[in-house]
């Protein structure tokens, strides 16, 4: 196709790789471009990656190690070469006393190796090199590579070497001229904030003395390697380094681990904070983040600050791992920003922190496969910790499912209750104004409202279930033998605090008449 742009005229020839296919190649039809290219030694990215996989399954095979081929790195590999050959390079022993993390990044960010591991997960001393040159220079190719990684690592090395001469209270102190956002000031304040939190969080969560000391430190060390050589230079490291500097300094595994931790998961689908340090001081820092940027909320698309990440991450922790709520924690991290003398409207705040958690949490249960209706059902309820949340989501789905007609007509009754009911009125009753239908309802209610609260906290969240199922037949015989709104001031107004109490004791579970709006 004749094209003329920018002083450059379309033609049949393409060029090859700049060492095995010097020049111009013609291509004399569309058909055989391909193959114009592999005679002058030019892949297509198929093929490429082709070459890559089967080079480094030979050298796992050769070696008995396991070669670490990110994506992201890889893919790039695989864009920057014409006419790949897997190599093996070897870094000198001494690189192995480094943290494996700055060394593998230093190795995949800056030369695009990849690093390799023993049968036992350890880092060894070789890594693979994509060669683009040509292939009888392989040894040459090799030697430069080696030269070059060992500056790099004795780059980290020296880093590291440096950083533990220093303490990581003297790191700590350091944070004070590290800006974290202008209203809520340095990195210092936050670590205060988040060590503040740390506590309230082993507090309500009911750890022991030894866990909540270890996370309390940890929280206070949490970001003091910010400053410290290696992760300025390796960004992604933070955290990280920080925890073995802890374990150098004798802190202990559990506050090593708080440290290395704090900030999982990173994005969906990362693993949580392996103990329970490290979920506590996640929680504090990312809830932190998330009560001192709320003035701020995410719109739409735009979330500058992650908070709709970091409350994911809030949620799944206390889910799987903490078993606690978060609206006491909300406050607390209200308070601390107080308590630096920032000015907010606390309940305000509170109010908008803890509807935005709780729709983080409704998006996941949707994802999970529970159904709209069943979700604003549960979320129109007083149970808000996430364990709790879930569990009774799922068992509420669960019993629709096996039980549809109960539930619906359940459904139905409720709305019509709680359309009637009168919260004004007040729950008590007398007993001398009601007949058989409205006694064995309110007895039913009462019943119910026992057994839902013995089973909130056993957390049995079946027979939570259950027990609202339990109310649809005193429900129906109420409604289909009692004229609610009677010309009787008197009967009227017992009747109506009759479902004031059936409301309350729904409504401190899930709104039940949500379901009734499926169809």
């Amino acid at each position: 196709m004749p094209v003329t742009y920018a002083d450059v005229t379309s033609g049949n020839t393409t060029r090859g790789h700049r060492v095995l296919g010097v020049g111009e190649h013609i291509v004399d039809e569309p058909a055989h471009y391909l193959q114009v290219l592999e005679a002058a030694h030019v892949l297509d990215a198929k093929r490429r990656e082709q070459v890559i996989r089967e080079g480094i399954a030979k050298v796992e095979a050769e070696l008995g190690v396991s070669v670490d081929t990110p994506k992201k790195v890889f893919d790039e590999v695989v864009n920057l070469c014409e006419w790949p050959t897997v190599l093996i390079g070897h870094f000198d022993e001494e690189f192995l006393a480094v943290p494996h993390e700055i060394i593998c990044e230093s190795m995949l960010s800056n030369q695009r190796y990849f690093p390799t591991y023993d049968k036992d997960g350890k880092l060894t001393r070789a890594f693979v090199v994509v060669s683009n040159a040509d292939p009888d220079a392989s040894a040459t190719v090799v030697d430069g590579n080696e030269r070059v990684v060992r500056a790099r690592l004795d780059d980290a090395k020296f880093f590291y070497e440096e950083d533990l001469k220093v303490s990581l209270d003297t790191f700590r102190e350091r944070l004070v001229s590290v800006g974290f956002q202008q209203k809520l000031g340095n990195v210092l304040q936050k670590s205060e904030r988040i060590e503040s939190l740390a506590l309230a969080i082993t507090h309500e969560a009911r750890i022991g003395a030894k866990l909540a000391a270890a996370s309390a430190r940890a929280a206070h060390l949490c970001k003091a390697d910010l400053v410290s050589s290696a992760v300025v230079e390796f960004t992604n490291q933070q955290g990280v380094m920080g925890g073995y500097y802890a374990l150098a300094a004798g802190e202990g595994e559990d506050v090593a681990e708080g440290i290395r931790d704090h900030y999982r998961p990173r994005f969906a689908g990362d693993d949580l904070p392996e103990g329970t340090c490290g979920c506590v001081v996640a929680v504090a820092d990312k809830l932190d983040t998330i009560a001192g940027m709320f003035d701020e909320p995410p719109t739409g698309s735009k979330d500058p600050y992650a908070l709709r990440r970091a409350a994911i991450g809030v949620v799944t922790i206390l889910r799987d791992r903490l078993h606690v709520g978060y609206e006491p924690l909300v406050a607390e991290a209200l308070g601390s920003l107080a308590d630096q003398g920032i000015e907010f409207d606390a309940e305000k705040v509170a109010a908008d922190v803890s509807a935005f958690i709780l729709g983080r949490m409704q998006q996941m249960a949707r994802e999970d496969g529970i159904s709209a209706d069943t979700v604003a059902a549960v979320s129109a309820g007083s149970v808000t910790a996430p364990d709790d949340f879930f569990a009774l989501a799922h068992a509420l789905e669960d019993a629709r499912a096996n039980d549809p007609e109960t539930f619906e007509n359940l459904a139905i009754a409720y709305a019509r209750a709680a359309h009637l009911a009168d919260a004004t009125l007040g729950c008590e009753l007398d007993d001398a104004l009601m007949g058989d239908a409205e006694r064995t309802l309110a007895h039913a209610v009462e019943a119910a409202r026992g057994d839902i609260a013995s089973s909130l906290e056993d957390k049995d969240l079946a027979a939570v279930i259950a027990a609202l199922a339990a109310l649809r037949e005193p429900i129906d015989a109420f409604f289909a033998d009692v004229m609610v709104m009677d010309e009787d001031e008197a009967l009227r107004a017992n009747r109506l605090r009759l479902l004031n109490n059936l409301v309350e004791v729904f409504s401190g579970v899930a709104n039940i008449g949500e379901l009734a709006r499926k169809k």
